[in-house]
């Protein structure tokens, strides 16, 4: 991801519930086209690779977008 176009950054943070992990990945992009890039079926679409998958009790199948309206210090343009 980190090498295609508009790429700004990504994110990976957990949340711990008992024994069960829920992971939610964050990336950020200079701009929606360049979202685009993973685009396989619908926009919304989740790109989750084959083998990312069979680690993983279960996993959204929809992606959302949401506008960065302000920013501080964590991102560095590379």
């Amino acid at each position: 991801m980190a090498e295609l176009p508009g790429h700004l950054g990504a994110s990976l943070a957990v949340k711990v519930n008992g024994t069960d992990y829920e992971l939610v990945v964050t990336s950020l992009w200079s701009d929606l086209a360049s979202a685009g890039h993973f685009e396989q079926g619908a926009f919304d679409d989740a790109v989750v690779k084959p083998s990312t998958q069979k680690l993983l009790k279960s996993f959204d199948l929809k992606v959302e977008y949401f506008e960065t309206l302000v920013t501080t210090g964590i991102l560095e343009k590379g």
